[in-house]
């Protein structure tokens, strides 16, 4: 990652893989399938295995936590795309998401990051 992008953040990301399903606000209802790469307060980048989505405002994602029966329901923006092999990698500003299920994300990844801290 270059020294401009890490000079932008504010907060610490955290690597997460978690999948998850997003979908547009111009689609119909079929949800995507993807899988988080990392998350911060503020965002988190995904892998999708499309290659061809946009820049889009208010997209919904439904994050899938383990050991949990529900999805986790978040709005937010796609502020950056990078295609690759795979289809894309693309970064999200969160513009909505619970205060709870914001923590329990964190602390997982937290948790994630703690064990590898320990190797």
């Amino acid at each position: 990652m270059d020294k401009m992008m890490m000079e932008r953040r504010k907060f610490m990301r955290f690597d997460v893989p978690l999948h998850l399903k997003f979908k547009a606000p111009h689609q119909d209802d079929s949800f995507t399938n993807g899988v988080m790469i990392n998350f911060s307060r503020e965002g988190f980048c995904f892998q999708s295995e499309l290659s061809d989505f946009k820049y889009d405002k208010g997209m919904e994602f439904n994050i899938q936590m383990p050991h949990r029966q529900d999805n986790i329901p978040v709005r937010g923006d796609v502020v950056w795309i990078e295609k690759n092999e795979g289809g894309a990698l693309a970064g999200v500003r969160i513009h909505e998401i619970g205060n709870d299920a914001k923590f329990e994300i964190l602390d997982y990844a937290y948790d994630l990051w703690l064990e590898t801290m320990k190797d």
